[in-house]
């Protein structure tokens, strides 16, 4: 009876090996899924217009502008590609903002805050800080403009390319010699934007003459003077021959800067967005001192022209930006009370004093 038992156990443990043997193993694990592909990188073509295209401009005052432009195409290995379209004989000056918002013939602008101001009010703050362009970043400042151009103009600051230096100004051109920025009364003044309400503030009469006419206009004794941006478009136009003096302090700073159109600059994948801000930050970096000489340079063209400095004293200077920068901030926070405001109290808790007034 034993052995029969024994037996038996002995059969089921076989069976049971046999069994074992046979069953279907244990699944393998599922290979963890390989990574997505990186989206393929297509070349672009951006096209740029500028406020101004006459070549010595371009050279001069645009000179950061186009250096950061062939950064990029050099980073990018020639992805991103910027197609020059022209200045204000493809768009007029004025209306070049509201064709950069709607994106229809150029993805990127180069030009002044000046000519924004018409659009984006909060433009004006690029004229009354003599903030770097990387002092706006760390600041708040460049973030808080491109809220306004963002939703006034779909369009994006992507840098200011003026360094903030006291020179950097606009000037006053007279055939008169002046003591102080009340002897202004009663002279007829050409001037534009925001240098207007500065010399209708001090009594004169303003009447506006498209650049290019400045000239004819002082030979012909139908302005005393007129106001006008130090760059070398004064040049261009021989200015320096029908001018006798230039003002100084100069007042309030010059704004150039570069927009994209907004959607284009969102279309961007982020590899070439981080191109081109690699590039900027070069820009700002290399350049906060290389614009200085430039202006200078102007400056010693006008005394070599024949021009001389009318210096006008510390006090009646003062006067003079005092009411520049009084005025601007008036029209901004009009306009613009609550973001204006905000970054007028920015702007006052890191510039002590006026920019010019050195």
């Amino acid at each position: 009876m034993k052995k029969i038992v024994w037996l038996l156990i002995a059969i089921v443990m076989v069976v049971s090996l046999l069994i074992g043997a046979c069953a279907a193993p244990a699944p393998a694990p599922a290979p963890a899924p390989a990574p997505a592909p990186a989206p393929k990188l297509e070349p672009i073509e951006l096209q740029i217009a500028v406020w101004n295209s006459l070549p010595t401009v371009i050279e001069t005052q645009q000179a950061p502008g186009w250096d950061m432009i062939n950064r990029i195409e050099k980073k990018s290995n020639g992805l991103i590609k910027f197609d020059f379209v022209g200045g204000s004989e493809v768009v007029p000056l004025m209306e070049q903002p509201v064709a950069l918002g709607v994106g229809s013939i150029f993805d990127v602008l180069m030009t002044s805050g000046a000519f924004m101001k018409g659009v984006i009010p909060e433009a004006g703050v690029m004229d009354v800080t003599n903030m770097s362009a990387k002092e706006m970043r760390e600041t708040g400042i460049h973030d808080l403009l491109n809220e306004a151009f963002h939703r006034e103009g779909n369009m994006h600051l992507i840098m200011r390319m003026e360094s903030g230096n006291w020179i950097e100004a606009n000037l006053v051109y007279l055939n008169k010699v002046i003591d102080k920025p009340e002897d202004l009364k009663g002279m007829v003044m050409r001037a534009s934007g925001g240098m207007r309400p500065l010399l209708e503030a001090f009594g004169a009469t303003v009447v506006y003459h498209p650049a290019p006419e400045i000239y004819t206009a002082m030979e012909r004794g139908l302005i005393d003077g007129f106001a006008y941006p130090l760059h070398p478009q004064f040049f261009n136009y021989g200015l320096e021959e029908v001018t006798k003096y230039y003002v100084s302090p100069g007042f309030l700073q010059q704004s150039c800067g570069i927009w994209f159109n907004l959607d284009a600059w969102n279309s961007l994948p982020k590899q070439y967005q981080d191109w081109i801000n690699e590039a900027i930050a070069e820009i700002e970096a290399d350049w906060a001192d290389k614009t200085v000489p430039l202006y200078e340079e102007y400056l010693k063209m006008f005394i070599e022209g024949g021009m001389q400095e009318i210096k006008l004293s510390p006090d009646a200077g003062l006067r003079l930006l005092k009411a520049s920068y009084e005025l601007t901030w008036e029209k901004i926070l009009d306009e613009s009370p609550e973001l204006g405001g905000k970054m007028k109290r920015i702007i006052e808790e890191n510039v002590k004093d006026y920019p010019t007034l050195q």
